[in-house]
């Protein structure tokens, strides 16, 4: 990652977008509402450092922007309905906490579908695993939600996500170059003086 951040219309977005979940948090009382809102904005920062690390590598060109624009907004979207269904509370009932999980589970599938298309450029395919990772642990997570010891799944659930999201940030950020054996270093060049 450079030490430079060059913001982009995609982040500008990415401002807005979570600004306005981020207004749907209730007093600082605990609720599921507030945890899935606290999970969906885990979830799009874990996206958007990945999503800066690769999306400098792409090359500019107007197909690039188009087919990234286009992925990233769906991206942006299904991650906006599901912040916005965690945070709606039915007293009683799952349907929000099902909607939560579908839209999540879109979510993952769009940040899977910007990797395979830009597979070729970034070099680095190391978000497509950690990604059907994490969309096999929300189809198993809908298959449960309203099974009374989804709570306990739940929780468990957590543990494999975290190593995905774990693994692809040792591939993706943490890249670290391995060192390059002394017999293939470049030949240094005599120093005058």
């Amino acid at each position: 990652m450079t030490s430079k951040l060059d913001v982009t219309l995609t982040d500008f977005i990415y401002a807005i977008v979570v600004g306005a979940a981020f207004q749907r948090i209730d007093a600082p009382v605990f609720s599921i509402q507030n945890l899935l809102l606290l999970i969906a904005f885990i979830v799009i920062v874990d996206d958007w450092v990945l999503y800066h690390v690769q999306a400098e590598k792409v090359p500019g060109s107007s197909v690039t922007f188009a087919k990234s624009l286009i992925i990233d907004a769906g991206v942006l979207l299904t991650w906006y309905c599901a912040a916005v269904s965690g945070s709606h509370g039915d007293q009683g009932s799952y349907p929000y906490l099902r909607d939560f999980l579908l839209f999540l589970g879109c979510f993952y599938v769009l940040t899977l579908a910007w990797e395979i298309a830009f597979k070729g450029l970034v070099n680095n395919s190391g978000r497509i695993i950690p990604d059907l990772i994490c969309v096999a642990i929300i189809a198993a997570a809908l298959v449960i939600h309203q099974k009374p010891y989804f709570p306990i799944a739940a929780a468990l659930f957590t543990l494999p996500w975290f190593a995905a999201r774990l693994y692809a940030w040792r591939r993706i950020v943490f890249v670290v170059e391995p060192p390059v054996p002394a017999d293939r270093q470049p030949a240094s060049l005599p120093t005058v003086g």
